[in-house]
């Protein structure tokens, strides 16, 4: 595998592991929480399955990948800017008119590809993690919930929602982003004593 290939696949395998790092933000309490069943039992897994379908969490996370997509994309880009090797391909790509987007859309493409071999994989191991996090009457209960009217409409409101939280959350990021990257040049600039033009 040469250099550049490494970086690719450690790349992926930065971006693959962004939606872990929510979990690592769980307190001591909220963990030891957590009752876990070392083997669950077929009954449970079925159920289990079951409220993956019935939540379509297979559709959740292909449009979470596809928003990562990009980003991964350009991480590469990153990764190889930094490397003498990769500094020497992305300066071959610049002479070819369209080469930098084409390796963007290729990079997404192949990410994405990538996922849907893996997601038959991740969803039983998600099914895996419910049956061992809840019992089967809890399984039971979660599914019933979702087979009456209000559990229902959760789910088709779903997508509205996450659309609705990733709007906010984008325009709360832009906002705290301008406001960080203002009071962080004051700061130091103010420390080192140079003065700076409020245009920079």
């Amino acid at each position: 595998m040469s250099r550049i290939a490494k970086t690719l696949v450690a790349t992926a395998a930065l971006t693959l592991a962004l939606p872990d790092a929510a979990n690592a933000q769980t307190t001591p309490a909220q963990r030891a929480a957590v009752v876990t069943v070392a083997k669950p039992d077929k009954e449970s897994l079925e159920e289990a399955r079951r409220l993956i379908a019935v939540t379509n969490v297979a559709g959740v996370l292909d449009q979470m990948f596809i928003a990562l997509a990009p980003v991964f994309g350009q991480g590469v880009i990153g990764v190889l800017s930094g490397d003498d090797q990769g500094k020497a391909l992305l300066a071959q790509l610049a002479t070819k008119p369209g080469a930098h987007e084409r390796l963007l859309v290729l990079l997404s493409t192949e990410y994405l590809a990538g996922i849907k071999r893996r997601m038959p994989d991740m969803l039983e191991k998600l099914a895996g993690e419910y049956a061992s996090r809840f019992s089967l009457e809890e399984l039971r209960e979660i599914n019933a919930f979702y087979a009456t009217g209000a559990g229902g409409k959760l789910i088709a409101m779903q997508s509205a929602l996450q659309q609705s939280m990733s709007e906010a959350g984008k325009a709360a990021g832009e906002a705290a982003g301008g406001e960080a990257a203002e009071k962080a040049l004051d700061k130091l600039q103010a420390e080192l004593g140079l003065q700076r033009s409020r245009g920079t």
